[in-house]
């Protein structure tokens, strides 16, 4: 009786506990504090309990953000201590426990802690601890900003970069803010802020970043102080050139106007400041500056038909310009009579033609009436003067206009003539670039315009160049494009053959001997169509060509300015020279010889000067070693010994020699000291120096090997300074004892919690070391690149044979000495390692250690290749160790758990999976297993970075073992739901009987929110939407969480922990996951002692434990289950260090109650227990490619053997366990005492069913509601309620056969009201359950069925179905057959029985 009382006695205590925790009797209204410096500040705090039914105890302590606590007050309800030396800086208000600081100062900055004792006097001997943290901060107001900015002046957009800053007076933590025009700035790629955005930068300045700035200056006391408005003024454009007019009419860029109309003209563009603008006129194939300003008047009378007009802008400032183009049209627009008034009009291009050919014509007669009149010359040659007078004149004409450069090459036609014409032009072209050099055409034209070149031709070749509207009419004349291609073919094939053909005398050796007047002007007009032709054709590349032509005209033109003023200063110089030539006497021969004595004076003063210098050698030396300038001090050294051996006939020179000789071993010695300061902190320009000091000895090598001996010998320095401060500081005090001790036997005197800090220390100097060698060899390498150039003379070429020599044994030395380093400081961490027992760490620490090795181990894998065997040897030694203890330590925490494990759900979200654990944070990111965590997170954060290696990352600053010191969890898990259920109000009348809430935290009374959106759920289920429901499915509307316990989520915890352990640490990988395969092991061994054991398995014939299921129980209890701590089995484990291995069974809680009837023999713990280990094997599915990975090859066999024998059984413990429920859950043996007393013998069909199919329809109801009752503690998954009601199910249709197998007498008439009531049965039982088909239906149908069998298909029966007992075949062969076989029939049915084997099912 004792054991009932005191359960019940513990339940209400716990219970009790936890209403008192979960209530709150202080409450503090703010836990967070702003003050103001020099202000008071009241920490208030209100109480929830009447203070005169309880006593109190409390303290306020300061925790200072260095860390160290202080006590400021003791209190009770009628007493207060407050500390001395803040008795005049707080004030404590009795009785509410509240706090005044009366005047804050910046070392009232941390977190305050209230601890407050708390007894009720009903409640003698319980004491109530209440804490509360209040963190408060320190601040000085802001005062008004002041905004600058630099350069102060306006600024040129593109051009310059504005910088502005923004400073307070007073102020902290204040954040700056800035506002153009009141907009906020942001980051962009022209606007760049400081850290604390004090300072602003806008590289380059553009023209939207003009206006008025403001800087806003806050912190947590101050909001929003202002600064002065300050204007940007930026020089930006033109943009945006424009022309309009307000006369005429305008299309596109043409405008039109009435013929005598005066138009106005107005240019703008957007530009600060003003633009200035030039009118510039295109007309007649001439560039002409018409008038400045932004308007422009133009007269129409004046203008010819078409005019081209430009304006340009130009921002003297920013020097940029736009131009913008138009063309003007004279026409009528139909606004009445058009004024032709023009003054002087201009020849048109067909009267200048028209002349041109007259003039051409006359030319030709003069010259046909003078070979006339001169008979005795040669018809020919009167013939080729005409011609070549004509051609001359073209070509004149052509060069006069500066077109032979811009004419190309003339692609006519595809004709034999056309593209004899174009290679010619062509030729011409390219002959002429070749002849002359960039930019020399000048001198062809005699560096004239082309006005001045058509001044100075003979009255024959005066002709007028054609205009762009003469050449525009040449090409619009209606010529047949295939007639003047046929004119251009019919030119004879010489006229292209090269550059020194005479066309004219060509022309003179084809004149006949008599003269035709009249085949004469034919062939004239022949020539003229020609002529023509090939006009139209260069007019046409004229206008292609005009642009280019005007811009290299422009180049012509600056050039001749450039060659003028050129030709100015020579002639000048030219003059000057002539005048100093005349004006050389005699006075200027002797000023030269009192130059020459001056000159012999200057050198003997060099030589004094030099020697003096020499005796004051010593005092620069010294200068220069302070100064660390050691190749300075070796040049000056070498440079005064050859310099006393020139000045060695001097008497005071004799003992300079000696004395420099002392000095140079001096410099020697401090250049070895210099040399061993770089293996601890590489300098470039600090080793440069003492390389180039070594290289003027002639003592690369010796350096070289002093370099190696002072590495290993700052390792062991370096490693044996950081473990001796530790010691003696652990020690406390500065005994001499440790400094004598070998390295090896100091590591064995670092105490536990100075371990890690001192091995992040060791790292850390380490890494010092190998960073400074790793750029010593990156600075060779490089120096080797810059010196490999080669030399031309025989002495410089046997300078760098040694020079190589010398590189080849530093690049050897230096590969060499990676290897030795290396191998040092594994030794040397490896004493440190083993020189500490690491089996009582905690978990965390030991974590940390193996981060620190493995980022170490990485270092020397990048550092020199190596794999650090000597590490990983030493680390698996104390990890092996360590483990053993830690795995045995939680398999004892399990059993503590699993025996004090209640199996109440653990509620957890919906969506809860293991990577929301902080354990399982590493698998979440992509890297490799062998990765250090530290390492990861970084690489997580910084992804730009994964190529670098560590030496690139921490080159400049860093150390990659610094961040293990603020290596902290800050992150929360989040796995924990708001509520078990969804926040609905049907399901809180649903759930009433079980919403007494005060065993649960207060967090977890909240109503449930939506992840995604953070809004409640919407209540749109109806009563009649639950109804509808599956029968079988008991979740009513509960979220699909999964379903597990505190135990399973601490075995969760472990296996990360174990993972992370593996994850770093490689080789101890299979001991791990042997370890890991424990941990489920033993929960699954324990589910099933506690809910699953039973010895009617057997019995039943359902096959509950399969044979799968049954070898890894065995297997588990012999290889896990210590059975001997028990006296189970004395004897069978005769070794002691065999149960070291093995952890005792468990036993279940005294608190789990498995033979209650209400509550279905404990079914809500069963389910919670089966589950919880259902979702165990679930995760441990998904783990299974990662274990996979990190197992090796040889021990890949064990893992898939664990998850096929051991995994994948955990679904099949539902049978057994469920089975248990099931075979109480009915009273099977009422049902056979009731069938017992139905009469089967009956001679009539009856048509109604007998009781106990009624009787047993009301147990499945009252099954059906109990199993309700509990779906509304614990949510039944659909698996397990298709289990239990299989199992239900089929004990019910066994036990019809065996009430049927009791019938002593059985009728016709009986056997179908059999039939009867099993029909009637599973009618009924379909409306309970979903679940189809009806276990075993065709068991209880067969057997029934049988009763009507004859004698030969009754024995064929007993040999086919082997399901049935031997008591329920021998009744059918007595009750069925016993009338109508006789006694020796039915012994031989009754043997056959007898003598056949039969497996259960």
């Amino acid at each position: 009786m004792e054991a009932p009382g005191g359960t019940a006695l513990y339940v209400c205590s716990f219970l009790l506990i936890l209403t008192e925790v979960c209530s709150d009797f202080i409450y503090v209204p703010s836990l967070v504090h702003h003050g103001i410096e020099g202000k008071p500040l009241l920490l208030s705090v209100e109480t929830r309990f009447p203070l005169d039914n309880a006593e109190i105890q409390g303290t306020w302590s300061h925790t200072r953000p260095s860390g160290t606590r202080t006590t400021l007050v003791t209190f009770t309800k009628d007493s207060t201590i407050t500390d001395m030396m803040y008795r005049n800086h707080l004030l404590f208000k009795e009785p509410n426990a509240s706090l005044l600081i009366q005047k804050l100062d910046p070392g009232d900055e941390g977190d305050y802690h209230l601890s407050l004792n708390i007894e009720f006097h009903n409640k003698t001997g319980r004491v109530i601890k209440e804490e509360r943290t209040v963190h408060v901060t320190v601040d000085v107001p802001v005062s008004s900003p002041v905004i600058e900015k630099n350069p102060n002046y306006a600024v040129v957009e593109d051009k310059a970069n504005v910088t502005w800053t923004c400073s307070v007076e007073r102020g902290t933590r204040v954040v700056f803010q800035w506002l153009r025009d009141n907009i906020p700035l942001s980051p962009s790629g022209r606007c760049h802020f400081s850290r604390d955005n004090s300072t602003l930068l806008i590289s380059p300045v553009r023209k939207e970043d003009k206006g008025i700035y403001h800087c806003v200056a806050s912190n947590p006391v101050s909001h929003g102080r202002h600064s002065r408005g300050l204007e940007l003024n930026v020089y930006y454009g033109p943009y945006n050139l424009e022309v309009n007019s307000g006369q005429g009419l305008r299309t596109g860029e043409v405008f039109t106007i009435n013929p005598g109309e005066l138009a106005f003209f107005e240019c703008q563009a957007d530009s600060n400041p003003p633009n200035s603008y030039v009118w510039i006129s295109k007309s007649r194939n001439s560039t002409q500056v018409i008038t400045e300003g932004p308007r422009l008047e133009v007269k129409s009378y004046r203008l010819a038909q078409a005019e081209e007009y430009l304006c340009r802008a130009f921002n003297n400032v920013t020097q940029k310009q736009d131009e913008a183009q138009f063309t003007l049209v004279v026409a009528s627009l139909g606004t009445g009579k058009e004024k032709h008034t023009q003054e002087g009009s201009a020849v048109s291009p067909l009267a200048a033609i028209t002349v041109c050919s007259l003039f051409i014509i006359g030319c030709m007669l003069l010259f046909f009436l003078r070979r006339t009149c001169h008979p005795k010359r040669d018809r020919c040659q009167s013939r080729k003067d005409l011609i070549v007078q004509v051609m001359r004149m073209q070509q004149k004409t052509l060069a006069s206009m500066s077109l032979s450069p811009y004419l190309g090459n003339l692609s006519l036609h595809s004709s034999s003539c056309g593209s004899r014409f174009d290679s010619r032009m062509s030729s011409d072209h390219d002959t002429a670039t070749t002849r002359l050099p960039p930019f020399k055409e000048k001198h062809v034209f005699g560096l004239k315009s082309p006005q001045e070149s058509m001044a100075d031709l003979s009255p024959v070749e005066n002709l007028r160049i054609p205009s762009k509207e003469e050449l525009r009419e040449m090409r619009e004349q209606s010529i047949d494009p295939q007639a003047e291609q046929e004119i251009i073919n019919s030119i004879e094939e010489v006229y292209f053959s090269n550059d020194s053909f005479d066309m004219v005398q060509h022309e003179l050796e084809k004149l006949p001997p008599e003269l035709n007047l009249q085949e004469l002007e034919e062939y004239r007009d022949k020539l003229k169509r020609q002529q023509a032709a090939v006009s139209k054709k260069v007019a046409d590349l004229i206008l292609e060509k005009q642009p280019a032509y005007v811009k290299e005209l422009e180049r012509v033109t600056a050039l001749q300015t450039n060659l003028q003023l050129a030709a100015v200063i020579c002639t000048n110089a030219r003059r000057q020279l002539s005048v100093a030539k005349e004006g050389f006497t005699e006075a200027s021969l002797g000023l030269l010889a009192n130059q020459r004595r001056r000159q012999l004076l200057t050198g003997l003063l060099k030589s004094l000067r030099t020697i003096k210098t020499l005796q004051r050698t010593d005092v620069r030396l010294s200068e220069m070693l302070e100064e660390e300038d050691y190749p300075g001090a070796i040049q000056l050294c070498l440079e005064c010994q050859k310099a006393a051996s020139t000045f060695k006939h001097y008497s005071c020179i004799s003992e300079l020699n000696s004395k420099l000789q002392d000095t140079l071993e001096q410099i020697e010695e401090q250049l070895d000291v210099a040399l061993s300061k770089t293996c601890k902190n590489f300098d470039v320009s600090h080793y440069t120096k003492v390389q180039l000091a070594y290289t003027l000895l002639g003592k690369t090598q010796t350096a070289m090997d002093q370099l190696h001996m002072h590495f290993t010998q700052a390792i062991h320095n370096t490693v044996f300074q950081v473990v001796l401060g530790y010691v003696e500081l652990c020690a406390g005090n500065a005994d001499t004892k440790f400094q004598k001790m070998q390295y090896k036997d100091l590591c064995t005197h670092i105490t536990l919690d100075s371990y890690i800090p001192c091995l992040t220390d060791l790292c850390k100097a380490l890494w010092e070391v190998m960073l400074s060698y790793h750029c010593t060899m990156q600075w060779h390498e490089e120096h080797d690149k810059q010196e490999s150039a080669p030399t031309p003379d025989d002495a410089a070429a046997a300078k760098s044979d040694e020079l190589v020599v010398d590189r080849s044994y530093v690049k050897k030395k230096l590969e060499h000495g990676l290897t030795r380093i290396w191998q040092d400081v594994q030794l040397k961490v490896k004493a440190y390692i083993l020189g500490t027992d690491m089996s009582n760490f905690k978990y965390d620490d030991f974590i940390v250690v193996l981060d620190i090795i493995s980022r170490l181990m990485q270092v020397g894998e990048e550092f020199c290749g190596s794999k650090s065997e000597v590490l990983q040897e030493s680390i698996k030694r104390q990890s092996v160790n360590y483990f053993k203890n830690y795995h045995r330590a939680r398999l004892e925490e399990l059993r503590m758990f699993l025996e004090n494990e209640t199996w109440e759900l653990c509620p957890v979200k919906s969506n809860f999976n293991i990577a929301q654990l902080h354990e399982f944070k590493f698998m979440g990111q992509c890297r490799s297993p062998s990765v250090s965590p530290s390492r990861q997170a970084t690489s997580a954060t910084t992804p730009s970075q994964e190529e670098l290696s560590l030496f690139q990352q921490f080159l400049l600053e860093g150390n990659p073992f610094e961040m293990h010191i603020e290596q902290k969890e800050e992150e929360t898990e989040d796995v924990l739901a708001s509520n078990g259920y969804e926040s609905d109000e049907l399901e809180k009348s649903a759930y009433q009987d079980y919403d007494s809430d005060s065993d649960v935290p207060e967090e977890l009374k909240q109503d449930y929110v939506d992840e995604q959106t953070g809004d409640a759920p919407l209540k749109s289920v109806s009563r009649e939407t639950m109804r509808s429901k599956k029968k079988s499915d008991y979740n009513l509307s509960k979220t699909n969480a999964p379903i597990l316990t505190n135990t399973t989520l601490n075995v969760i915890r472990l296996v990360g922990k174990y993972m992370q352990m593996m994850n770093i640490l490689k080789p101890i990988a299979f001991d791990v996951i042997h370890c890991v395969s424990q941990l489920f092991d033993y929960y699954l061994y324990a589910v099933y002692t506690f809910f699953g054991r039973n010895d009617m398995y057997e019995s039943s014939g359902l096959g509950l434990i399969s044979s799968r299921l049954r070898t890894t129980l065995n297997r588990i209890q012999e290889s896990l289950i210590d059975m001997e701590a028990f006296g189970e089995s004395a004897g069978v484990h005769g070794q002691a260090e065999d149960r070291k291995e093995k952890v005792p069974s468990p036993h279940l809680s005294q608190l789990v109650v498995l033979t209650n009837s209400g509550t279905l023999y404990g079914l809500a713990q069963r389910v919670v227990a089966t589950e919880s280990l259902v979702f165990l094997a679930e995760q441990f599915e998904s783990l299974q490619s990662h274990l996979d990975t990190m197992m090796p090859a040889a021990k890949k066999p064990f893992l898939q053997q664990f998850y096929s024998q051991t995994v994948s059984t955990a679904s099949e413990l539902r049978k057994p366990i469920y089975w248990i429920v099931a075979a109480k859950a009915i009273d099977y043996e009422q049902m056979l005492l009731l069938m017992a007393g139905v009469k089967w013998d009956i001679r009539e069909i009856m048509s109604q069913h007998n009781v106990y199919v009624d009787v047993l329809l009301k147990e499945f109801e009252q099954f059906n509601k109990r199993l309700g009752d509990v779906s509304r503690h614990v949510r039944i998954p659909l698996p397990v309620s298709n289990v239990l009601w299989e199992h239900c199910i089929r004990l019910a249709n066994r036990t019809l056969v065996e009430g049927y197998a009791n019938v002593k007498k059985c009728s016709n008439e009986g056997r179908a009201l059999m039939q009867l009531d099993f029909q009637q049965f599973l009618m009924k039982l379909e409306k309970l359950t979903d679940l189809r088909p009806i276990p075993d239906k065709e068991f209880v149908e067969t057997y029934i069925k049988a009763y009507y069998l004859t004698e030969n298909d009754m024995e064929q029966f007993i040999k086919n179905h082997r399901e049935y007992s031997m008591k329920q075949l021998a009744n059918l062969v007595n009750v069925c057959l016993g009338s109508h076989i006789n006694k020796k029939a039915r012994q031989k049915l009754l043997a056959a029985i007898d003598d056949i084997d039969r497996p259960k099912r």
